[in-house]
């Protein structure tokens, strides 16, 4: 060290010494300053043993002894990020506790939530953030933790502050693309089956069906917060949600199904035209297999957003297509306006035309404006609608009796029609995690406990069993290949059916309906929906 420690700082000499030593005596004053200069330094040295020690403890380098260990603590990350603990967030911002209590009373009041202030559901910075914010198209587009998943949640999700949630766009890609997939394409033979004009009055009423339970669902919702499968426990209870659960998981699975065998089609029709269907189906099964391994979602948005426009330019370009080959047709279609034979396959068909209801819930609380979700779902149900009756309607007038299953088969080769096939194609590969993953959480929930930092082996795990799923999913899809009208109208009448139309009234009758008109009404639609059902099934019963 630069200066001197305390045991090396010079003595102050205490005595006399005589005149004629080498020293002279000193005086008073020069001894005190000498005591104070030998006191900064011994302070000065205390001071720089105390620095040292610092750095040495501090610098693994610098000291030869083990450093402590220390555990790592992500408590502040997950407070942060949780959505569990999103009640707990909001209560440490400013005005948090005045805000639950003036929701707390209203839920008491039964107020719903659309008919409370726009100030209970936002800090004034959130406000001013909002009024900012841009509209992208890419935003509010589902994810992993996005609106079609949380469908199926067991868990219900906090809705999101005013003017953070999706925009009226994302919520109108949302409704799009949870109700228009392959289903469409099967649309014209369920006109060839039932005759054009009973399929007509039945794909309009089971429309009408559906947007009414739809819109009694999110009644449900706004006064009982919740998801699908918490609404359906209160009104029912835990064995009502667990037959919910079984009609989700096996409603996913069929269209899953469907999927691999249009996919496989398509392959088949374009790239190897002697390959057997079920090989096919096979190869497209290996294929889904990293997909279905997927768990982030979020990072597929490309190929969903790709997808969604595929499948929307493929529709326009179908109707665009048998609208032609209809004014060409010579007229024949008009030998088979109702065929009472077949009529309840072609409501079983219907029924698995409009199977959105999951995301009504979901998509309601991320949405930016929920004061406008009703029209906005309307209005894309209404869209889709026209779409359907279109290309059923079309597609029968076109080609009559001989119409395939696909509709796209009955299309000769060719550069644009093999264009079209592969944008439906791409379509639905691109969907099928979206599609897969609402049943297999669902299904994982039984076999493995949800754990925050899972190990290696447990993915490897989870990935063998979804893996699994995939390779299931293909056998039901060669096995339902060789009858495909049947699948898709059992598919639609046994599990569809159920989630479109009865739990919601069952919801909307225990805890809403008040008086005997409401009540009324909800029974009525019920019976007719559960009669229709078993009427679908004697009909299946009677053909086989």
């Amino acid at each position: 060290s630069e200066y001197p420690v305390r045991d090396n700082a010079p003595a102050v000499p205490k005595g006399p010494t005589s005149n004629h030593g080498s020293a002279k005596t000193p005086s008073a004053q020069q001894e005190l300053q000498a005591h104070q200069r030998a006191k900064e330094r011994s302070e000065v040295a205390d001071l720089e043993r105390h620095l040292d020690t610092l750095q040495s403890q501090s610098s693994p380098q610098a000291s030869p002894r083990l450093s402590r260990s220390k555990s790592f603590c992500d408590a502040e990350n997950r407070f942060k990020h949780s959505p569990e603990l999103a009640e707990q967030r909001s209560f440490r911002e400013p005005g948090g506790f005045r805000r639950q209590f003036l929701h707390t009373a209203a839920e008491a009041e039964g107020r719903p939530w659309a008919g409370r202030p726009a100030a209970w559901r936002n800090t004034l910075m959130q406000s001013i953030r909002s009024g900012s914010a841009t509209m992208l198209f890419f935003e509010g587009l589902p994810d992993d933790n996005g609106p079609f998943v949380r469908a199926f949640s067991e868990e219900a999700i906090p809705r999101p502050p005013s003017g953070e949630g999706m925009s009226n766009l994302g919520v109108a890609v949302t409704v799009f693309k949870g109700n228009v997939g392959a289903a469409i394409l099967f649309a014209p033979r369920s006109f060839s089956i039932g005759g054009w004009a009973a399929s007509l009055a039945a794909f309009t009423g089971m429309f009408l069906f559906a947007v009414l339970c739809a819109l009694r669902l999110l009644a449900c919702a706004l006064q009982h917060s919740g998801t699908y499968g918490e609404l359906v426990e209160k009104s029912l209870g835990r064995s009502g949600r667990n037959a919910c659960c079984v009609a989700i998981i096996m409603l996913q699975m069929g269209y899953c199904s469907l999927y691999f065998i249009f996919m496989s089609q398509v392959l088949v029709e374009v790239f190897f035209p002697s390959m057997p269907l079920p090989a096919a189906i096979a190869l497209i099964s290996v294929s889904l297999f990293p997909m279905s391994m997927v768990r982030k979602v979020s990072k597929l948005w490309l190929a969903n957003l790709v997808g969604t426009i595929c499948a929307a330019v493929g529709v326009f370009c179908v109707i665009g297509m048998v609208g032609q080959e209809a004014v060409a047709n010579d007229g024949s279609w008009e030998d088979r306006t109702v065929a009472k034979s077949s009529v309840m396959l072609t409501l079983g068909s219907a029924s698995f035309m409009f199977e959105g209801i999951g995301l009504v819930i979901p998509t309601f609380e991320s949405s930016r404006e929920p004061q406008r979700f009703p029209l906005i779902f309307v209005s894309v149900m209404l869209l889709i609608w026209m779409m359907v009756i279109s290309v059923g309607l079309l597609g029968y007038l076109a080609y009559g009796d001989g119409v395939q299953p696909n509709i796209l088969l009955n299309f000769e080769g060719g550069p644009v029609i093999n264009s079209i096939r592969l944008l439906f194609a791409f379509a639905m590969f691109a969907s099928f995690p979206l599609q897969l993953l609402p049943a297999v959480r669902l299904v994982e929930g039984v076999f493995f406990t949800p754990a925050s930092n899972p190990t290696l082996a447990r993915k490897c795990q989870k990935n063998a069993f979804r893996a699994g799923c995939v390779a299931i999913l293909g056998l039901v899809a060669i096995l339902g290949s060789t009858s495909l009208d049947s699948f898709v109208s059992l598919v639609g009448a046994a599990f569809g059916g159920p989630l479109a139309f009865v739990f919601p009234l069952a919801c909307h009758y225990q805890l809403v309906a008040q008086g005997r008109f409401e009540k009324g009404v909800d029974l009525i639609l019920g019976f007719a929906g559960v009669r229709s059902q078993q009427l679908r099934d004697e009909r299946k019963s009677q053909a086989g």
